[in-house]
Formats: C-alpha cells, sequence, structure tokens
C-alpha cells in the first residue's frame, strides 16, 4: 500500500498498481523479497531512491490503526475483569 502510495504521487494510481502487481507476481514467482523486485525496475529506481525504499518497508512504520486496536482490546479486557 505505501509503495502504491509513493509511486501513484510520480506516475499516477493506474500505473502504480499495474507495476506493483508485476513486482508483486515476480517476487512470489521469484521467493524474492518484494523491495529487492522493485530496486532493479528502471520504472521505480527513476523515481524512488534505494532510501525511500528502506523507509517504505520499514516496519516500524506500519503501525497504522494497531494502536487504536489495542487500546480497544485492553479496554474490553479491563471492562470484562471489572463485571
Amino acid at each position: 500500500e505505501a509503495v502504491q502510495f509513493a509511486l501513484g504521487q510520480k506516475l499516477g494510481r493506474m500505473e502504480a498498481h499495474e507495476l506493483l502487481a508485476k513486482a508483486s507476481k515476480q517476487s512470489a514467482t521469484q521467493n524474492r523479497h518484494l523491495k529487492e523486485v522493485l530496486r532493479e525496475m528502471p520504472e521505480v529506481s527513476r523515481r524512488l531512491t534505494p532510501k525511500k525504499l528502506d523507509e517504505i518497508f520499514d516496519p516500524a512504520r506500519y503501525l497504522g490503526e494497531a494502536e487504536k486496536f489495542i487500546d480497544a482490546t485492553l479496554a474490553a479486557i479491563e471492562r470484562d475483569l471489572k463485571s
């Protein structure tokens, strides 16, 4: 999702989607990390630096809604314990 967003800003959403689909398929068939495949694609490397790809694939940046889910779960447990 983050890759598609970053590429979409440079290429447009549809082209980014198609490029990512192609890279994902190649990654799966070659049993390689998607980031490696993307780095080797000229369409990507001309637009996203290796540093930017590293940032995009950094798991610490993918907390997204996790904090909200954790808070909701803890609140539910606390309610159950009080009942």
